[in-house]
């Protein structure tokens, strides 16, 4: 079954595993009913840690797919590469700031912008968990300390950003 990575402007991103570890993303434009099959870059091998966000940026008129890679076993370095629907290519960027193995598999986009959340609280920030953005049109990194306040017996709560 595969996973649901985001939807924008009505096209809806996907990635499917299939049973040999290799891995595809769809995108399907709910209106139109048409679909695009996406296979990831060769350098990325079965088994390993993947992480990856979905957006319409409106100023490059694009839709893009950010993918974030790391083994298993934590010896090699996080990888990244994104998607751009205009060329219809895969293109490297900037080293990721954030290891992929640390970071929630669910992202969000705002404005340009594609977020992922630390699942553990980190000792390199204060224990605290981060933030981690990639601005899509600038191709940069950042990432903020947060505090994150569950209110008794919801899975309610706030968020305080440090930066």
């Amino acid at each position: 079954m595969p996973d649901l990575v985001g939807v924008d402007e009505g096209v809806l991103c996907f990635r499917k595993t299939k049973p040999t570890g290799s891995v595809r993303f769809f995108l399907w434009n709910s209106v139109t009913n048409q679909s695009v099959k996406i296979s990831v870059p060769n350098v990325v091998s079965s088994g390993t840690i993947l992480r990856s966000g979905f957006c319409f940026h409106k100023d490059n008129q694009e839709f893009c797919i950010v993918l974030i890679w790391s083994s298993t076993n934590n010896l090699e370095p996080t990888y990244m590469s994104v998607f751009s629907s205009f060329n219809r290519k895969w293109s490297d960027v900037s080293e990721p700031v954030y290891d992929a193995n640390s970071l929630f598999d669910s992202s969000i986009h705002i404005d340009g912008k594609i977020y992922w959340l630390s699942s553990n609280k980190d000792i390199n920030y204060g224990e605290l968990n981060v933030l981690v953005s990639f601005d899509v049109k600038e191709r940069t990194w950042s990432i903020n300390k947060i505090i994150l306040k569950l209110l008794a017996g919801s899975c309610v709560g706030q968020v305080q950003v440090i930066s």
